[in-house]
């Protein structure tokens, strides 16, 4: 039985340099991150937040970055309002980039894109950490694509959430070889430095929450926040493509999914580069098909 709490929702904001102290929201809290930035990056602030005197007495919490507004287009006003209005969610979560919910299986597929040897250490991290490999290659619906751990959840959801992350994390520590080690905690995970030179392990852990909802979430009641400036930017294919997906995954029909693969194909191969198409096309079009 869940405690009966009145709403009270903070939101955290961090921030790691002076002039961002400037651009925090109004309806949010500041959170002074100077000087502390470790490998997994927010997950630090979630664990330090978590069970904190901060966040005690809070029905929901969560923390974003000081560029929220440039990545969603959300005040911070909206969000709450959001959370006020539903306050049996358990999780709030977004994803900023919704028009790869309709060009990618998941979100596994399109790190491999953009992060060098992604799904391969993956699939060791998996395995190391008794996660089930078949996560890595599922096409997944829209609703489960999450990026940039902009979560605001309840104490059920973090007391759940944060033990799978730290159990999976010492787990592949445990079990991963040293060259798959070495390997995880490598910044050429990030070749163009577009996340200061990150390593393997926070893309690992921002992929994670769709295993984490079939399993120990699986109870939690969830929904997405919505990004609607990022949404008005899909157009009518775009928008075609993520209703055909997510009919494929809701009837688990093989036949639809590989209809949807045909039509992004076609929308996809004349706008991407060759070289990348003979890089990735294969990928972005499996065989095997698990939903």
């Amino acid at each position: 039985m869940r405690p009966n709490r009145l709403l009270s929702c903070a939101i955290f904001q961090i921030y790691f340099e002076g002039e961002q102290r400037s651009q925090i929201d109004s309806a949010f809290v500041p959170y002074d991150n100077a000087e502390k930035t470790t490998e997994v990056l927010e997950l630090d602030v979630f664990r330090r937040l978590n069970g904190s005197a901060s966040v005690s007495s809070l029905s929901h919490w969560g923390a974003v970055s000081w560029r929220f507004f440039e990545k969603t287009g959300l005040r911070g006003r909206e969000l709450v309002d959001h959370i006020r209005s539903n306050p049996e969610v358990d999780l709030w979560y977004c994803n900023p980039d919704p028009y790869l919910e309709a060009l990618f299986p998941n979100f596994w597929v399109h790190g491999a894109t953009t992060h060098p040897g992604l799904l391969e250490l993956a699939s060791e991290f998996f395995a190391a950490a008794n996660l089930p490999g078949q996560d890595l290659h599922r096409i997944e619906p829209s609703r489960h694509f999450s990026a940039a751990n902009y979560f605001v959840g309840t104490p059920e959801f973090w007391s759940a959430y944060l033990p799978f992350i730290n159990q999976a994390l010492a787990d592949a520590e445990s079990n991963l070889s040293s060259v798959s080690l070495e390997k995880l905690h490598n910044s050429e995970a990030d070749p163009r430095h577009w996340h200061h030179g990150a390593t393997y392990v926070p893309f690992i852990v921002e992929r994670l929450l769709p295993t984490f909802l079939r399993g120990p979430g699986s109870q939690l009641n969830i929904r997405r926040y919505p990004i609607p400036r990022e949404e008005a930017k899909l157009n009518d294919e775009l928008r075609l493509l993520r209703a055909l997906k997510d009919q494929a995954v809701a009837g688990e029909s093989r036949n639809l999914a590989l209809q949807w693969m045909d039509r992004r194909n076609r929308y996809v191969k004349p706008r991407c580069a060759p070289a990348w198409w003979a890089q990735f096309g294969e990928l972005l079009n499996p065989t095997e098909i698990f939903f």
